[in-house]
């Protein structure tokens, strides 16, 4: 009898999968398919408050940058007791106001009406708290604080049209700026402008250029205008030193407006946003769901990428991706390189080394307003915009809109993504999320990698998929399609520390990642118990370690496949060692010895495969080795190393 045990590509070798259900305890029948912000603690002396954040008037792509409550701002905001919505197209008249004890408005890009201004006005009379933001004067998008004068010159404070660009060290002492060390006036393309202050108003925060936050009371109400939009989204990604004194400046606010007490903010180090509860599925339906792990956008050394594709596929396998779409950039004329090209590569690569690494031909289209499609077959060369858009559904395949926020001239497109026909957007690009996050309650998302090289980990996507119809498995192209069309997915943020996505999704990657840990604990105490027995369990270690891994880089789902097949009979019933050379002369023969013990009493068949990509060359690349149970067999392959260079091999058993 003979048994295939799929070994694959961990240390030197990583690991093929078992797909496991993990067991959920979740009930979704009974979520609501509500928009706010969840109260995520009880604070002592806390009066709770509702927040409105206004999105009725923007336009341009204002909305990229105008936090509402699928924001980084909103999620703190609910760590510490406060709740929150985004109106996106009522009138501020219309008698919505009256839910709602705290009122943001950034920037509008269009003008309140007399209405408007006369009912904001007559909330902070009877109240209310008022967060006017700005935006400087020269900024591209045309963004500034102006239409918020109407409003603001009510209460003694003027947005004016400069642009400052200090960085705030020394603070008076006022309720919003305590706890505050620093403070920084730009936020990206955003700048602040300064505030003309007069009585009944008073400056809070100063800089050589002017003021940038102000106060006013009026009636039973208080207001707080702020010059610029970067405190309240500059947090984590780029803010360096200043993160935390945002975070701690925009509670300040919001607790001020509040009449709540001065506290250091509550910031946990993940942050959680959510975009609508998703799907009502019970528990056994979602439990249902696999969860599959990889990048989307990312490109190679036949675009702009700093990786060759093996350095691409290399970096897919360390990275534990259970798919991959590669989006090299593609012009407007044939002949112009990259596009489908480098996918194409890849996926040859993988499939003739029988790699764990589902590869998904796409292609950025670049001439016009970058837009990435997939799954793909041939290059679409278009410089108009509507043609690419048509291109790429031609094909059957989905059009996403990069990277919206990269500048001034992407607003259009943005703005009118419906009328294109998009089927998505990136909310997330490489870590930059200032105030697009709304954008998930109406459109389809995904988080794109994007970040050019083969080192640099970046944003990962988890999607969920019922029936995988891939081989072995695995995900097809369509099951990731299905996936963003159906937003069955969560964005796994490395640099702001966060996953965003729909309620239903994310709870179940938090759960199948608290699984992952506890089975890798388990599985920790099982494998060294069966060591301390005298038993050889080496090929377990691997994969125990490549689960280790595997959580680490952000993929418990794959972790959870991996510490089960750690654990399982098939696995533990295998000793492997592997033997070779670490210090290498230039054009000289050399062996690698990998033994296996067989304590099945069933014999198996092992393929092992070299995945080349720098300095050697193996001869053959195959090697199919039989092993009779209980017995130990051995596979030497040989190799010569090239004249120069580092030697990279993969090693995959199968």
């Amino acid at each position: 009898m003979k048994q295939n045990t799929v070994l694959k590509y961990l240390a030197l070798v990583f690991l093929t999968v078992l797909l496991i259900p993990a067991v959920s305890t979740i009930d979704y029948s009974a979520v609501e398919p509500v928009t706010q912000t969840l109260n995520r603690n009880e604070i002592a002396a806390f009066t709770p408050k509702s927040i409105l954040f206004d999105e009725s008037h923007c336009d341009g792509g204002s909305s990229l940058w105008a936090p509402g409550n699928a924001s980084m701002f909103s999620w703190m905001l609910g760590e510490n007791g406060y709740s929150s919505s985004t109106n996106f197209n009522e009138s501020l008249d219309s008698g919505i106001l009256a839910d709602y004890d705290i009122l943001v408005i950034f920037f509008p890009y269009d003008a309140l009406t007399a209405g408007e201004i006369s009912a904001v006005t007559t909330f902070v009379d009877n109240g209310g708290g008022l967060l006017l933001v700005g935006a400087d004067g020269t900024n591209l998008w045309q963004f500034r604080g102006t239409n918020l004068n109407p409003i603001a010159s009510t209460y003694g404070i003027t947005f004016q049209t400069d642009a400052l660009y200090d960085t705030v060290t020394t603070f008076g002492s006022h309720n919003i700026t305590y706890g505050v060390t620093i403070l920084n006036a730009q936020g990206d393309d955003l700048r602040s402008c300064s505030l003309s202050v007069s009585t009944p108003a008073i400056s809070v925060v100063d800089t050589p250029s002017g003021s940038i936050v102000a106060v006013s009371e009026s009636g039973l109400g208080r207001v707080v205008c702020v010059g610029g939009p970067g405190p309240f989204y500059m947090y984590r990604r780029n803010a360096g030193s200043a993160g935390s004194s945002h975070f701690q400046f925009s509670l300040n606010v919001i607790d001020w407006l509040a009449e709540n007490p001065t506290r250091t903010a509550n910031v946990p180090e993940e942050a959680i946003i959510t975009v609508g509860p998703g799907p009502l599925l019970s528990p056994a339906e979602v439990e249902n769901y696999g969860m599959f792990t990889g990048a989307i956008h990312e490109h190679t050394t036949m675009s702009d990428g700093g990786g060759t594709t093996a350095e691409m596929v290399d970096k897919g396998l360390r990275l534990g991706y259970e798919f991959f779409v590669m989006t090299d950039h593609s012009r407007n004329t044939a002949g112009s390189g990259g596009g489908v090209t480098a996918a194409l590569l890849m996926q040859d690569i993988v499939n003739a080394n029988n790699l764990d690494l589902p590869m998904i031909v796409g292609a950025e289209i670049s001439a016009i307003k970058h837009t990435i499609g997939f799954p793909l077959t041939e290059n679409v060369y278009t410089a108009d915009q509507q043609e690419a858009v048509d291109g790429i559904h031609a094909q059957g395949a989905i059009a996403i809109l990069s990277h919206p926020t990269i500048g001034s001239d992407y607003a259009q497109v943005y703005e009118d993504r419906d009328l294109y026909g998009y089927d998505g957007v990136e909310v997330n690009n490489d870590g930059f999320f200032f105030g697009g996050g709304e954008d998930g309650f109406f459109d389809n998302f995904i988080g794109a990698a994007d970040t050019h090289t083969a080192i640099s980990e970046g944003i990962r996507n988890a999607i969920f998929v019922e029936n995988p119809s891939g081989p072995n498995g695995r995900v097809s192209e369509m099951d990731v399609v299905d996936a963003i069309l159906n937003k069955k997915i969560v964005i796994i943020d490395p640099f702001n520390n966060m996953l965003y996505g729909q309620q239903v999704w994310v709870d179940r990657y938090i759960e199948i990642r608290d699984q992952a840990e506890s089975a890798i604990e388990a599985s920790q105490t099982l494998i060294q118990s069966l060591k301390d027995a005298g038993e050889d369990v080496r090929l377990s270690e691997f994969y125990l370690d490549e689960a280790m891994n595997s959580l680490d880089k952000l993929n418990p789902g794959r972790a959870l496949k991996m510490v089960q097949n750690a654990t399982s009979e098939a696995v533990l019933g295998i000793d492997i060692s592997i033997t070779t050379p670490t210090i290498l002369d230039p054009l000289t023969e050399y062996e690698s010895s990998i033994v296996l013990k067989n304590n099945h009493t069933y014999g198996l068949e092992i393929n092992s495969t070299m995945f080349i990509h720098g300095g050697v060359t193996f001869n053959p690349k195959d090697y199919k080795l039989e092993i009779p149970g209980e017995t130990t067999s051995a596979i030497i392959r040989d190799f010569t190393t090239n004249d120069y260079g580092l030697m990279v091999y993969s090693l995959n058993l199968y």
